[in-house]
């Protein structure tokens, strides 16, 4: 009852007060409004879930903390065991390694069961056939060789004819070299392995007695063949297989297929092929290895062929040849003038008419450092600088530069790298021009028996230009949006006829004929014509 009475008491002094505790009915009169109070401070902010379970113990971080918080239910019983299945189909056979070992070439290969090789790569030195040169002036090498011209072959504990015999081993041995100095004797001399007594031993012979070997060991031998191949309307394409695959085991052959017309001459030593139309074409190069089901293509590669006019008159350009004495020879000249009538070309040497810059036994090194007779070295920059030749010489441009170095250099693979600053320097003074460099214009027959030189390798020789084209390819190639050209002179010079020759003998490997010389102009020609044609 004293609790109705307050209630009472209170409820008149609001009404007194204007209805300011109780808030107005639904259909009573408004009330007075009253002042608003001020705003309270704020709270201070209360910890989260987090920091309190930290404060808990907890030590891990908030992603931690909240992957706690997923409640994993309890396990589940185990369901029945369900029927048995139908047995599924017989799997294929997996396959496994048979064999693993090193070729001939240094490269590592897998034989798996089902016959396949897989070819793992290079694993010997960091450069392919090619080692640093050690104290004793030796280049390290991973190469079979076999023992030629003598009865029988000496080993010895060091490289000269006073050092100790280790064995005599007969003609047709085959051994593993590893490392060769062409600096000691005429002919230089090879480090090799010959097992003796269950141990391998180092020991020295002479190089003169030492051809390169190659056994087919599932391995692909090298096929030295670009992705294209220009040959101008009546010229003929000799495509000689011991070119195009120097070391071909005597269980794979060669065999070409030509999509375009013309005449094609097929012959045991390669084919002939002389186009009729002018177009691009394709010329398919395979090799077969025989096995026991007969001949299988082992490898396959397609060449397109560009079958151009020949250039003519048409050929309006200025150019430049920079290299050795092929450069120089006055039959290379006058048939390339008599392919192209119009072609300008500058420098400081003639031959005939004909200027050019080809110096008999110069390489790369010479025109980098020799500082006499050479217009393209610049005493300041102490180095070849094409932009000082062509201000000195009151040249302008120069649309294309032909560059043939190696010889010279013995065909070492540091000067086909070298080369690389000759290409650069021409760019430097003008992005425009195309450069065509030159490869070595191979040996066609190992049966070559040289009467001028009869002490030389010729099997050596032709290994140390095929090296030599590989590095060439390693430090140019790929550059032809750069105007940078690889010529494949190897399929232009062919046969002993293109070779100076006494009886039908060859007696120079390095110089050409007049008719060799033809050869390699026209090819040249049909270059610059492909390059140029359509301006």
């Amino acid at each position: 009852m004293c609790v109705l009475v307050v209630i009472a008491g209170l409820l008149l002094w609001n009404g007194i007060q204007g209805g300011v505790w109780i808030i107005e009915g639904l259909n009573g009169t408004d009330g007075k409004n009253g002042v608003d109070g001020a705003d309270g401070a704020d709270g201070a902010h209360g910890k989260s879930a987090y920091e309190l379970a930290v404060e808990d113990g907890f030590s891990g971080s908030l992603h931690d903390w909240l992957l706690s918080l997923a409640i994993k239910g309890d396990t589940g019983a185990t369901g029945a065991t369900g029927a048995a299945g139908a047995d599924g189909a017989d799997g294929i056979d997996g396959i496994g390694v048979q064999d693993v070992r090193i070729s001939t070439k240094g490269h590592l290969l897998v034989t798996l069961t089902n016959g396949v090789v897989l070819d793992a790569g290079y694993v010997g030195t960091e450069r392919e056939g090619l080692g640093d040169v050690d104290g004793e002036g030796f280049v390290g090498l991973y190469e079979m060789v076999t023992v030629e011209r003598c009865a029988a072959l000496n080993l010895r504990t060091g490289p000269a004819s006073t050092y100790e015999i280790v064995a005599a081993v007969p003609a047709g041995s085959i051994l593993l070299r590893i490392g060769e100095n062409k600096s000691l004797g005429s002919v230089g001399w090879s480090r090799l392995i010959y097992a003796s007594g269950g141990e391998q031993v180092t020991c020295y012979a002479s190089s003169y007695y030492l051809d390169l070997q190659y056994e087919y060991g599932g391995e692909l031998p090298d096929v030295i063949l670009p992705e294209r191949l220009v040959v101008a309307l009546g010229d003929a394409l000799e495509l000689v297989n011991v070119q195009i695959v120097p070391y071909l085991p005597s269980d794979m052959r060669v065999q070409y297929s030509y999509t375009g017309s013309g005449t094609r001459v097929y012959t045991d030593a390669g084919l002939m092929l002389t186009p009729d139309a002018v177009g691009t074409q394709t010329l398919c190069v395979t090799l077969e290895l025989w096995d026991c089901d007969g001949w299988r293509v082992a490898y396959e590669q397609t060449v397109a062929v560009e079958v151009v006019e020949p250039a003519g008159d048409a050929l309006q350009k200025t150019g430049l040849l920079l290299g050795d004495g092929h450069l120089a020879n006055a039959a290379y000249l006058a048939a390339l003038s008599d392919a192209c009538p119009a072609l300008r070309l500058i420098g400081t040497r003639t031959a005939g008419e004909l200027l050019h810059e080809g110096r008999d036994g110069w390489g790369v090194a010479d025109y980098l450092t020799r500082t006499t007779d050479n217009p393209f070295y610049n005493p300041t920059t102490a180095t070849f600088d094409f932009a000082y030749y062509m201000r000195e010489q009151g040249y302008d441009t120069v649309d294309f530069v032909v560059i043939s170095l190696g010889e010279a250099d013995g065909y070492a693979r540091d000067a086909a790298s070298e080369l690389a600053t000759l290409v650069d320097s021409i760019l430097a003074y003008d992005s425009e021009t195309e450069l065509l460099i030159l490869s070595p214009a191979l040996a066609s027959d190992e049966n070559y028996r040289l009467q001028a030189a009869g002490d030389l390798n010729v099997g050596q020789v032709r290994a140390e230009q095929l090296l030599f084209g590989k590095a060439l390819a390693r430090a140019l190639g790929g550059r032809e949006e750069s105007g940078v050209w690889l010529l494949s002179d190897h399929l232009s010079v062919n046969g002993s006829t293109d070779r100076v020759c006494a009886d039908g003998v060859v007696v120079e490997l390095y110089r050409l004929s007049d008719a060799g010389y033809a050869k390699r102009a026209r090819a040249l020609a049909a270059y610059l014509g492909y390059l140029y044609a359509g301006e």
